[in-house]
Order: structure tokens, then sequence, then C-alpha cells
């Protein structure tokens, strides 16, 4: 949804039939990366790795183009600190979540099968 906000709005100004088709194909890139790494013999540390620059892409993303858009909108102290907490409580709700994950303990299983997800 914010890819298609993006992709249609001033700044890109994508028709809405061409921004759905980008982001339709970059969606078809994910399940792709998701084919490769289950058919191939990746090992827990390489898909942690992977995991990591992901999630360092989402990162990167939501400061170079999220966050100024956030700021121009020039919000109260007391809804951005209500941002800011809504941020910190998503991202500790994900560690707690991740914490006993596989991937990110040290001697997990092999190959990453067997694991409820």
């Amino acid at each position: 949804l914010a890819d298609y906000a993006i992709l249609t709005g001033k700044s890109v100004g994508l028709s809405p039939k061409i921004a759905l088709l980008c982001n339709f194909l970059s969606g078809l890139s994910v399940m792709l990366g998701c084919l490769i790494v289950n058919l191939s013999d990746v090992s827990n540390s390489a898909v942690g790795l992977l995991l990591a620059f992901g999630g360092g892409v989402y990162v990167y993303i939501a400061a170079v183009e999220c966050m100024p858009r956030v700021h121009r909108l020039q919000l109260s102290p007391k809804n951005n600190g209500l941002c800011l907490l809504a941020f910190v409580v998503g991202t500790v709700i994900i560690g707690l979540i991740l914490l006993d994950h596989e991937h990110c303990a040290a001697g997990g299983h092999a190959h990453g099968h067997g694991h409820g997800h």
C-alpha cells in the first residue's frame, strides 16, 4: 500500500494501472527470492544475513522516503510522541517474537526445515 501511494504521488506521478503493475512485479521478486532460498541449501546464518539486509533496506526507505513526508506534516509534539511510541512498541514486539527464532539463535537447524512458519 505504501509503495502504491509513493508511486502515484506527486513526486513520481505514475498512473494507477502502471503503479499496480510495478507493485505486482516487485512482489514477484519476493516470491522468486523465496523460491531460490527454499530450493537451495542455504544455511541459517545466510538466511539471517538476508533477513538483516532486507530489514536494513526497509529502515533506509523509512528514513529517506517516509520520515521527510511525516516531517512536512508538522504534527503536534503529542502526535509525534505517539508515532514514536507506536514505532518503539512495534519494534519491541517484533524483537520479542524473533527472540527464540531459529535463524536468530546460534546452533539452529542446518537447513531450516521443521519450524512453524
